[in-house]
């Protein structure tokens, strides 16, 4: 975590130390945004990918590893002519056009781990891992949660939330937040509402 709150300061230092019109050019091209978090410092795949997700999720997939980007890449890169490189900017362009490719033939949003379009790039997937079981037993030291947000299908509504400057929840018969008694309250409300956040 550390790593991670260390390259995040590099970057928002570099950020300043951009030009107002780099900065707008990076808000408005992603692939200039990834290139300012590369210029940064030293590369954290990790904390980068994740944050470049959020930032764009019409562009970049939500996977931190790199390695796992690389691995889904390669594996379906016969789906657009062959791998065009193996920096990040490659890797995620591959991907992005991976992504364009397989929509013609998957119905519906998916994810790089949809059944059916897993199995294209890992020939292992549906098998048993011995390991698996093994890892289940091991405790965690406290439990995590991870949020991640998309403005619709796969962030179909992404424009318009950032040329808003909102976000939103969807959920059929959320009602008025104030109205629940606790956060454990199951009874869903009848009407159907969109929540929005300026």
């Amino acid at each position: 975590m550390w790593r991670h709150v260390t390259w995040t300061a590099s970057f928002v230092r570099y950020w300043q130390g951009l030009l107002e019109s780099e900065r707008e050019v990076a808000r408005t091209d992603p692939w200039k945004l990834q290139q300012a978090m590369l210029s940064s410092g030293n590369d954290r795949s990790d904390i980068r990918n994740a944050l470049q997700f959020l930032a764009r999720p019409d562009i970049f997939e939500p996977i931190a590893s790199a390695g796992m980007k690389q691995k889904i890449r390669d594996g379906l890169a016969d789906r657009i002519g062959g791998a065009t490189g193996s920096d990040p900017a490659s890797i995620d362009r591959d991907l992005l056009a991976i992504r364009t490719a397989l929509a013609r033939s998957v119905e519906g949003p998916f994810h790089f781990w949809t059944p059916g379009v897993e199995e294209l790039w890992d020939s292992s997937a549906g098998e048993p891992d011995p390991a698996a079981t093994d890892v289940a037993t091991l405790a965690e030291p406290r439990s995590r949660h991870y949020w991640l947000y998309s403005p619709g299908a796969q962030a179909s509504e992404w424009e318009q939330f950032s040329t808003r400057d909102i976000m939103a929840i969807g959920w059929d018969g959320l009602d008025n937040l104030a109205s629940y008694p606790s956060r454990g309250r199951s009874v869903r409300p009848s009407t159907s509402r969109r929540a929005a956040v300026q």
